[in-house]
């Protein structure tokens, strides 16, 4: 993982990771939710996902054969210095 500095520096410039993070504060979503809300493939949103969950971002859960996703308090300290 890198330093929360380096990653809000990212963040600030990508949009997409940025919107997911504050879609995810607002409530846990799977993905196929989560890519409709947002007008973009799954397949596409997944890339974003995955980085977000190896940074220690978010997080995901399953439940019977669907993950979905939460903020993790790391995602959470990360979001707020965004704004």
């Amino acid at each position: 993982m890198v330093s929360q500095d380096i990653m809000i520096k990212f963040l600030k410039k990508s949009e997409t990771k940025t919107i997911i993070l504050k879609k995810i504060f607002e409530e846990p979503y799977y993905l196929r939710e989560l890519s409709k809300s947002m007008g973009i493939f799954p397949s596409g949103l997944l890339k974003h996902m995955r980085f977000l969950e190896k940074e220690g971002l978010i997080r995901s859960e399953e439940v019977g054969r669907k993950k979905f996703y939460k903020l993790t308090n790391n995602g959470l300290e990360i979001l707020k210095k965004l704004e």
